[in-house]
């Protein structure tokens, strides 16, 4: 991607938003990918939106329903 950082965080806002989710979690994820591997803000985000594009995000949350 050659988006700037601020236009990957309008991306990632709006995916969170239209699948219904909070950043908390997100925030969560961009802090261990930060942290624990190391990788930029930026990396980390767009790893996030792949995430989204290729459905992992849609089965870890219905998998998450399953625990309520």
């Amino acid at each position: 991607m050659n988006k700037s950082i601020e236009e990957l965080r309008i991306d990632l806002e709006n995916l969170i938003i239209s699948k219904g989710q909070t950043m908390e979690n997100y925030e969560k994820l961009l802090y261990y990918y930060q942290i624990s591997l190391g990788w930029s803000e930026k990396k980390a985000i767009e790893y996030i939106i792949e995430l989204f594009d290729k459905g992992v995000i849609d089965k870890i949350i219905v998998l998450g329903k399953g625990d309520k």
